[in-house]
């Protein structure tokens, strides 16, 4: 037997995409008041969704371009979606497309929103912090306890390598957190919208490497004392890790939770100088 689908009615949500649909309307108009976007703005959407965002942003803005990585929702989107003209929909993996281009071809930094799959929050993250340099500003829903990391302050259980990296590049600042039943299907957790505004710090990719891979190796022990937790980083022993720490004006017993960004900039800042000077050896693969 024949069965006939009402192509009007949107593709369901698929697991394998991480997919939650925001369904509430004041949640969205909520976000985009707090957003505080200019008329002027174009705006790159991340995840559309079924538009529910993307409709209301539409008209605060000038206009949206949406990344949709599900080829069937978009194609619902694009006959049975009535979005307005000043959206323009494409297909594409907010992992894998060039933010460098969509920057050129707007002509600005960019200005980027989105309700994030779960699944790839942390792994977005680090690639629009690759990216940085041509992104202004990022108000994403994540998961509520990605979200407490990011804004995290040191000495706190959510603070870790996702807080310092972020903070690094980047102000932080909770916007609103929203309830599961905003969403369909029901997700098990909460979500926060946050705001991530980037910074132009000029570090280099070489001393930016070096700083990630000294925050991800002294979180790897984070309840060890310094010295402990870096052993063995470029090769250097605990003595002269403590050396380099004194050097620094750090406490040697302080635990890399104790540490605030600033600190870390400044023991990596530290080791940058003594590879430059040739008394600690570079190594390969730091990122």
């Amino acid at each position: 037997m024949n069965r006939h689908f009402d192509r009007s009615t949107p593709p369901g949500a698929k697991r394998s995409l991480g997919q939650n649909f925001l369904i509430d309307q004041n949640i969205v108009h909520k976000l985009m008041r707090l957003a505080a976007f200019d008329k002027g703005d174009t705006i790159v959407e991340l995840g559309v969704g079924r538009g529910a965002l993307t409709r209301v942003a539409a008209r605060h803005v000038s206009r949206v371009i949406g990344i949709e990585k599900d080829r069937e929702l978009l194609a619902w989107l694009k006959e049975h979606g009535d979005l307005p003209k000043n959206v323009d929909i494409r297909q594409g993996d907010m992992l894998e497309v060039s933010y460098k281009a969509l920057s050129h071809e707007i002509g600005s930094r960019l200005k980027l929103m989105g309700n994030l799959p779960y699944n790839i929050s942390t792994p977005l993250l680090f690639k629009l912090i690759d990216e940085r340099s041509v992104i202004e500003e990022a108000i994403l829903m994540f998961q509520k306890e990605v979200a407490e990391r990011l804004t995290a302050s040191p000495g706190t259980k959510a603070y870790g390598v996702l807080s310092v990296v972020v903070q690094k590049c980047a102000s932080v600042d909770h916007l609103m957190d929203v309830p599961p039943l905003a969403f369909r299907p029901v997700p098990k957790v909460a979500s926060s919208v946050v705001r991530i505004r980037f910074k132009q710090d000029g570090l280099d990719a070489e001393g930016f490497s070096l700083f990630r891979a000294l925050v991800k190796k002294a979180f790897q022990k984070r309840r060890k004392v310094l010295p402990n937790s870096l052993e063995g980083f470029m090769g250097l022993g605990k003595g002269e890790i403590r050396h380099i720490l004194q050097e620094c004006g750090l406490d040697p017993g302080l635990r890399p939770e104790d540490l605030s960004v600033h600190d870390f900039q400044r023991l990596a800042g530290k080791l940058g100088s003594a590879i430059k000077n040739g008394g600690v050896p570079a190594v390969r693969g730091l990122a």
